[in-house]
């Protein structure tokens, strides 16, 4: 099992407004108030932001046409991961996130200043995102320099592979408790700003695409396109 406390996140205002849905080009002409808000967001936030990474990577032992089977028999029933890993040696459950702390002050400052908190939250959800894109980033770095190949990251909650099936999977097999992060019986994980996902590795190239490919909102999400991940 490994917990890694040793990342160094970067985010802009760009990113929070990104976050609330809005376009930052159109805020920062049209209503610079919202963009001031987003400094002073990270301002008061990033001091906040403590970034967490625990995984396990795992053979594969079997993969057929609907579920992968790893080392220890244990079986992932998903056709969408045993599709897009179907050339995967290892496979390696994450769970991150980045605290409490950043949550605990939006919720402070909700009643009396409501879209600084909005953008503190927005700030968590950016932070979130970036985290799982700098994991992706090292890993790929680390697999140049064997030969391997990785994937792009599949978490519970895409087309295929829903939230009940692979959220208590991932936290079976990562022991997530040690870096603070919970999952309850409805799902949900504690602290709110955290992320479950999986990377494979495999000695020949996957096959490139998005993770908008395969999520519910596909068809309707602004913010499609904007998540590649080759």
């Amino acid at each position: 099992m490994n917990v890694d406390k040793k990342w160094d996140l970067h985010i802009t205002e760009e990113q929070i407004i990104r976050a609330q849905g809005a376009d930052p080009d159109i805020i920062r002409t049209r209503k610079p108030g919202i963009y001031k808000t987003a400094s002073q967001a990270l301002e008061l936030g990033m001091p906040l932001v403590k970034p967490v990474v625990v995984n396990r990577p795992f053979h594969v032992k079997h993969i057929i046409h609907n579920a992968i089977i790893l080392e220890d028999e244990t079986r992932i029933p998903s056709s969408l991961v045993a599709n897009v890993l179907k050339n995967a040696h290892t496979i390696i459950p994450f769970v991150c996130s980045i605290g409490n702390d950043l949550e605990k002050l939006a919720r402070e400052t909700s009643s009396g200043d409501p879209v600084l908190s909005m953008a503190l939250d927005a700030l968590g959800s950016a932070a979130v995102e970036q985290l799982i894109m700098e994991v992706c980033r090292r890993y790929e770095l680390e697999a140049e320099i064997r030969s391997d190949f990785v994937s792009q990251p599949i978490g519970p909650g895409l087309e295929g592979w829903s939230v009940q099936e692979g959220q208590p999977l991932i936290f079976k097999l990562v022991d997530a408790t040690r870096a603070g992060i919970y999952l309850s019986d409805s799902m949900l994980m504690d602290p709110i700003k955290s992320a479950s996902f999986i990377l494979g590795m495999s000695g020949t190239p996957f096959q490139t695409g998005s993770t908008c490919e395969y999520c519910n909102l596909k068809e309707t999400c602004r913010y499609k396109g904007n998540h590649e991940h080759a």
